[in-house]
């Protein structure tokens, strides 16, 4: 069906959806385990333990948050081994009984470790793992798509995209692929970071003036027959590092700062404008990154999530403005 927003909606969210078949995708990217993410993915060290798995309940409970009160209708579940991989599979088919198709599931995975910095990284699977995942999750769980997550720029992990269509003909694609990157070849869709050009500038006058033209030329950057989603924002900058607000500190868990009010409903705006409509495929925003940053700060989403609660900690406004974007699309 041909989606558009009433002339209500549209006030409220302050831009406009285009017209699409079918329902725009309102994803997130969290861990499948609702734990930090350490073992396997900064370290692959064996002696760092397996996180504490939810169980069913939470698992539920979780679903009914992200679905209901964030609206999502997709949720990249990230495995970085970091639990194994009959484990992940039995929280996989929880994951889906409990979202009872109010959103799909897409398996999520890392290929290379983040122990080596920017340029190199030791591989978190193996090609023979890869496929029997990519096996699995066609025929056993039903995914509608599988995913590699890496939000560190051309990294050599095309061997990874292989190994999946060895075992599947699902579409694969990139979660956190950095805004002026090239897609690999193999990729169909890919979930674009787009952290630096929503969070620059605190004055949202400001941002449009200066900031909003850098969102929209990455929102343009050549993807050519690539299907394209694009990241909201929760944890921004620490605009007090210096008075340009146009350039970016360093990254710090403990003094980044929420985005500013109504700069999502911008950003989502500038995006809808920019975008290719042929290969627009709707929104996405990554909950890793926030619960890093609320642990930094004392607090817990995922503990949240696993609670039942919605988060109302230090960066909830932004993800509430995220939420109101995906009802809208509803």
């Amino acid at each position: 069906m041909t989606m558009r927003l009433s002339l209500a909606l549209l006030a409220a969210c302050a831009w406009a959806a285009p017209a699409q078949d079918g329902p725009m995708e309102r994803s997130f990217w969290l861990s499948l385990t609702l734990s930090p993410t350490v073992r396997g993915y900064w370290t692959q060290d064996p002696s760092v333990p397996q996180p504490e798995p939810p169980t069913a309940q939470e698992i539920a409970a979780a679903a009914e948050v992200l679905t209901e009160h964030y609206g999502a209708n997709r949720l990249y579940l990230l495995h970085h081994g970091q639990c194994e991989a009959d484990a992940a599979r039995d929280l996989l088919r929880t994951w889906k009984r409990a979202l009872g198709g109010r959103a799909e599931v897409a398996p999520t995975f890392l290929p290379m470790d983040y122990s080596q910095g920017l340029d190199a990284g030791a591989p978190v699977f193996s090609s023979r793992e890869l496929t029997e995942w990519a096996a699995w999750c066609d025929a056993e769980l039903g995914a509608p798509a599988l995913a590699l997550y890496d939000v560190y720029p051309n990294r050599p992990w095309d061997w990874a995209i292989t190994a999946l269509r060895w075992g599947s003909n699902l579409p694969i694609g990139q979660v956190g692929i950095q805004p002026e990157e090239t897609p690999k070849a193999g990729l169909a869709f890919v979930v674009v970071d787009t952290w630096g050009g929503v969070s620059a500038y605190r004055d949202n006058q400001e941002w449009l003036a200066a900031g909003a033209e850098t969102l929209r030329r990455w929102v343009r950057h050549p993807r050519p027959g690539v299907e394209q989603v694009f990241d909201l924002i929760c944890v921004a900058w620490d605009y007090d590092y210096s008075e340009d607000g146009g350039t970016a500190p360093p990254y710090d868990d403990d003094r980044d700062d929420p985005l500013p009010t109504g700069r999502n409903r911008l950003a989502a705006s500038v995006i809808a404008e920019a975008a290719d409509p042929a290969l627009f495929r709707g929104f996405s925003s990554d909950l890793i990154i926030l619960q890093a940053h609320a642990l930094a700060h004392g607090e817990d989403l995922y503990g949240d999530l696993r609670a039942g609660a919605p988060y109302r900690g230090l960066f909830a406004e932004p993800l509430e403005e995220i939420a109101a974007i995906y009802h809208a699309l509803r």
